[in-house]
């Protein structure tokens, strides 16, 4: 989440540009869910825990899902902090 493949869209700004001018939209697809990596965190993860942002079970421990990005977690968007990271990370 919040980051792309440089190697393999190395002129990203100038596709988006072209395709601009042609009336053509880019639309990022924004997935809620962060991947969760506990050997390498992820900056979102990690940031992401510290701020103590995603869904907790009944013990506190971290809910972790799976998306195509492996195991995930995912934002409380009932944690009053939520929003805010979030949009850190948008921009």
């Amino acid at each position: 989440m919040f980051t792309y493949n440089h190697d393999a869209y190395v002129d990203l700004d100038k596709f988006v540009d072209d395709i601009h001018e042609n009336n053509i939209k880019f639309v990022p697809f924004i997935a809620a869910g962060i991947a969760q990596d506990n050997d390498d965190p992820y900056p979102t993860y990690k940031d992401g825990l510290a701020k103590d942002i995603f869904l907790k079970n009944q013990f506190k421990e971290t809910i972790t899902g799976r998306s195509w990005a492996g195991d995930t977690a995912y934002p409380d968007w009932f944690n009053s902090g939520a929003e805010d990271w979030w949009g850190n990370w948008l921009t």
